[in-house]
């Protein structure tokens, strides 16, 4: 084995070398954090998971197993597509696979709302400007309910918008 060189001199060994270092991730880097996509079998689903199916974002909301004899079992996933909004169900047989996401986590606050293109603007730690259709935040779809300086909790993959949240208070 060799060691994974800090910027600091030091080295590193083991599993921090292999999680850091030596091509996957530099070591100067290893402190951010991206999103992440793995494949993910349907018989370790679980509540909360946020997964691509159909080439839309959704969250699990229920997972439920069903085996009738020797057949294989099916399982029956009540998701969120978190574009819309709504609540669905699909059965999926023990080999399905999807992709599994684990988004970004941001903080943000609403800077203005610009209804004439229906996005809202808002702005994360380094006030970094996020537009976000006014359709994904909730409500009516108008906007009525956020003022300037509301939190807003916003999950992204990359540049692709997962899930919005928007805070209770202001």
């Amino acid at each position: 084995r060799k060691p994974c060189w800090l910027k600091s001199g030091t080295a590193m060994w083991g599993l921090a070398a292999g999680r850091v270092g030596f091509g996957r991730v530099p070591a100067r880097f290893a402190a951010l954090r991206w999103a992440s996509h793995e494949p993910l079998s349907m018989v370790d689903a679980r509540k909360g998971m946020v997964f691509i199916f159909e080439g839309k974002f959704c969250e699990v909301k229920d997972w439920r197993c069903t085996k009738t004899g020797r057949g294989a079992a099916n399982y029956a996933i009540v998701y969120e597509d978190l574009e819309t909004g709504k609540d669905k169900e699909h059965k999926f047989g023990s080999s399905a696979k999807v992709t599994r996401v684990e988004p970004d986590r941001l903080a943000c606050q609403v800077m203005y709302l610009n209804k004439e293109k229906g996005v809202a603007v808002l702005a994360d730690e380094d006030y970094n400007e996020v537009e976000v259709p006014l359709s994904r935040m909730g409500g009516d779809g108008s906007g009525s309910h956020l003022t300037e300086g509301r939190k807003v909790g916003l999950w992204m993959d990359a540049d692709a918008i997962v899930k919005v949240n928007v805070l209770p208070g202001k």
